[in-house]
């Protein structure tokens, strides 16, 4: 019986996601990507950290626009922090997950499959 209130609970959610969240959940976000010698690209903003002198706050956001941006900030002098991990914003379009629903990124594709037999 757990099982299939399980299925009916992922039913519920993957109609709730947008399809840009359910591609991302599937196979991972794209973010933009700093080539050297070249303009930052679209989807990534830079601006000063105020807490921070010389340094700066990168937001990324994904090229999918599922809503999730990824935040990171340079040392001094612009330099890569690689000690610092990432911090991931989720904004007002991203469905949160309901806490009893475990599913995996093959859940999702396996999902994507159904549809794209089907629909």
């Amino acid at each position: 019986m757990a099982q299939r209130s399980n299925a009916n609970t992922a039913e519920k959610y993957f109609a709730e996601i947008s399809t840009a969240q359910f591609t991302c959940l599937a196979y991972s976000h794209v973010m933009p990507v700093l080539i050297p010698g070249e303009r930052i690209p679209r989807g990534v903003t830079m601006v000063p950290d105020m807490r921070l002198v010389g340094c700066m706050r990168i937001t990324e956001h994904c090229l999918r626009d599922c809503d999730v941006h990824r935040i990171s900030t340079t040392l001094p002098g612009f330099r890569f922090n690689k000690d610092e991990d990432y911090q991931y914003v989720y904004g007002d379009r991203w469905v949160i997950r309901p806490d009893n629903l475990i599913l995996t990124p093959r859940d999702f594709r396996a999902e994507i499959y159904r549809r794209a037999r089907w629909e």
